[in-house]
């Protein structure tokens, strides 16, 4: 019987986010202070690895979804 596993979750910093993340002009399309903010407010996951913070990409690529249709929080 052959056994299903989930994809592995790929955890990202906020700098490798921002440069993933970007529009066709070359421009950030969320701002690094929104990122900051929204984990202080617990409004993204995240995971503190020393002085590192790593975020779930799945859930970054969600909140943009949300901030491109306009449903910001």
């Amino acid at each position: 019987m052959a056994t299903i596993q989930a994809p592995a979750r790929e955890w990202l910093t906020v700098a490798e986010f921002l440069k993933r993340h970007k529009d066709e002009a070359g421009k950030n399309r969320i701002g690094r202070n929104s990122i900051y903010s929204r984990i202080a407010d617990k409004t993204i996951p995240s995971i503190r690895l020393g002085k590192r913070i790593l975020l779930p990409s799945d859930a970054l690529d969600q909140l943009l979804a949300k901030e491109a249709a306009g449903d910001v929080r």
